[in-house]
């Protein structure tokens, strides 16, 4: 999944990620992981689940360190989600899901010519250092999921949501400039899924 982080928060992280899921696999406990390279990158993490009759929550929190061979190539990042599942009867399931995000760095040392290349390529963009390019973000979600199942074939998904997102961007233009964006979200999806025949699913929703 090419520039993960950069697309979900909108830091200079870029690269690639890996990703893992632990929801189904892990089982009742806290389960803590963490990876340090020579540059000084390092992710810790550390995931709770509890399991019950009724009640299965998993809670994550994760935090990045970036760091690259370039100045002025720095990025960090801190995550908590949480998810809880209640079984509320044989036809009936809830799933509410909250947390939040904060990177307050990520340094972009922009792009060199061949000959500051050739000069030296680990050096940052003179004006990106000069202007301190970057972005910052930090936001936060909840959302309501709820499943209920007509039949073995007939079921209807909602999901009931609001988003916040604050996004700093800093850019090494002729004269700077800043882009200060505070968004929210809120919504609403409805749907009926339909199993017909083999491998057919239809879908009926807004």
């Amino acid at each position: 999944m090419r520039s993960g982080l950069a697309a979900r928060l909108g830091n200079a992280g870029g690269g690639a990620i890996a990703l893992s899921t632990f929801g189904n696999q892990m089982s009742d406990g806290v389960l803590f992981t963490s990876r340090i390279n020579t540059l000084g990158s390092y992710d810790l993490g550390l995931k709770y689940k509890v399991v019950s009759n009724k009640i299965n929550n998993l809670l994550s929190i994760n935090h990045h360190r970036f760091k690259g061979n370039r100045d002025y190539s720095t990025a960090k990042t801190t995550t908590v989600y949480n998810t809880t599942r209640y079984q509320v009867s044989d036809k009936l399931n809830l799933t509410l899901i909250s947390g939040f995000y904060i990177s307050p760095e990520g340094n972009d040392p922009g792009a060199l010519t061949e000959i500051q290349f050739k000069e030296n390529r680990w050096q940052p963009n003179a004006r990106n250092l000069q202007y301190q390019a970057g972005e910052a973000v930090k936001g936060a979600h909840i959302a309501l999921k709820m499943n209920y199942s007509f039949t073995k074939l007939a079921v209807l998904k909602s999901l009931l949501f609001y988003r916040k997102r604050d996004f700093l961007g800093k850019l090494p233009t002729e004269n700077n400039g800043i882009v200060d964006l505070n968004r929210n979200f809120v919504g609403i999806t409805n749907s009926i899924d339909i199993k017909g025949l083999k491998n057919i699913l239809i879908m009926l929703g807004h």
